[in-house]
């Protein structure tokens, strides 16, 4: 099989330090999510909606070019 799962022992150490790391992961995106909600706040639904359009717009186009430029 090609995609079989491998049991990995760690030990002590490297258990401590993927914790470790982890936990900081975590506490990073709790910060950026308290700091994108504080931005937007005060945002209407018209806003969101304009937004997560132009996001979805953005980006599928972006993915339509990659697809584009791989198959010329």
């Amino acid at each position: 099989m090609i995609f079989r799962k491998k049991n990995v022992v760690l030990n002590e150490a490297q258990e401590r330090w993927a914790v470790r790391m982890s936990m900081w992961l975590l506490h990073r995106q709790r910060r950026f999510a308290d700091y994108l909600n504080a931005r937007t706040a005060n945002w209407s639904t018209l806003t969101w909606k304009i937004a997560l359009t132009s996001f979805i717009g953005l980006f599928g186009a972006y993915l339509i070019w990659l697809l584009v430029g791989a198959f010329s």
